[in-house]
C-alpha cells in the first residue's frame, strides 16, 4: 500500500473514532475547481454539525515551517536537507472553493480547513491567522476537537 495514502488512511480512522455525534467523512473526494475544468482532490471531508472540514493530510518526516501567508513551506530533515512544497493552507483553500461551489446552498461560514501531519514530524514555526484554519498533528486531533467551539447549522441555512 501507498505510504501516503495509508497515513491518509489513520487520519480518517482517527477522525471517526474521536468526533462525537452524527457525522460524515468521506475520502479523496474530487470536485472541479471553482474556475475551470480541472479537478481538485480532496483528501478527507467531513460532514458535522460543527462546520464542513475539508481536511488535508500530510505525511512528512522533519521539522515543518511556514506561514498561513507563504507561497511554499519548508521541511528541515536531520541531515540538513531542507524540502520545500506547496503551502497546504492554500492547497485547502482550493478545496473549500471547490466545497463551496458545490455545496453553494450552504453559508461559507460553514467550511473549514483542517491541515494534519502525520506523528512524523514536527511543526516547529507554523504561523496561522485565520480562525477557520488549523494545522496539527493527527495525535493532537482528540485536544483540538475537543477545544473547538463548533456552531450548529443545518444543511439548508444561508
Amino acid at each position: 500500500m501507498d505510504k501516503g495514502l495509508y497515513k491518509e488512511y489513520l487520519t480518517l480512522q482517527e477522525i471517526h473514532r474521536l468526533i462525537p455525534g452524527h457525522h460524515h467523512l468521506l475520502a479523496s473526494v474530487y470536485l472541479p475547481k471553482a474556475k475551470g475544468h480541472e479537478l481538485t482532490e480532496v483528501d478527507i471531508v467531513l460532514i458535522h454539525t460543527s462546520g464542513i472540514y475539508a481536511v488535508e493530510s500530510k505525511n512528512y518526516s522533519g521539522w515543518i515551517f511556514g506561514r498561513e501567508e507563504d507561497y511554499k513551506w519548508t521541511c528541515s530533515l536531520s541531515n540538513r536537507q531542507k524540502n520545500r512544497f506547496y503551502n497546504p493552507i492554500k492547497q485547502n483553500q482550493t478545496h473549500i472553493k471547490a466545497l463551496q461551489k458545490t455545496l453553494s446552498n450552504i453559508n461559507p461560514l460553514h467550511f473549514r480547513s483542517l491541515v494534519v501531519f502525520s506523528e512524523g514530524c514536527e511543526l516547529k514555526s507554523v504561523t496561522v491567522s485565520s480562525d477557520h484554519v488549523q494545522v496539527l498533528k493527527r495525535n493532537n486531533l482528540a485536544k483540538a476537537w475537543k477545544r473547538k467551539n463548533g456552531i450548529t447549522f443545518s444543511l439548508n441555512s444561508k
